[in-house]
């Protein structure tokens, strides 16, 4: 899968406690149920881009779950005026509830 993201219409998320300041680059299996079925990279790091849509359905204090990371608390939903601007989070590697 791949992905893109218009750049008028993306939050920056701002992951507070990452393991190290260093992007991460991880090769994992594309079907999590078969690992013949390829690989791909995942980059995993202190700042990702979200798409603005996904980012509005956020609330500050809930768990949110990102695709072959984990869950996130959401620490603070930063706006201007009625726009997001950015999302704090905090990664929470030891919540397997997905």
């Amino acid at each position: 899968m791949y992905l893109m993201l218009l750049k008028s219409q993306n939050v920056l998320l701002n992951i507070q406690r990452f393991n190290n300041n260093l992007n991460v680059i991880y090769n994992i299996s594309l079907f999590l149920k078969n690992s013949e079925g390829g690989i791909k990279t995942v980059w995993y790091g202190q700042k990702v881009w979200i798409d603005l849509a996904d980012a509005e359905t956020i609330k500050e204090g809930e768990m949110v779950t990102f695709m072959d990371w984990g869950n996130l608390q959401i620490l603070k939903i930063n706006k201007k005026g009625s726009t997001i601007e950015s999302i704090d989070a905090n990664l929470s590697l030891d919540n397997k509830n997905f």
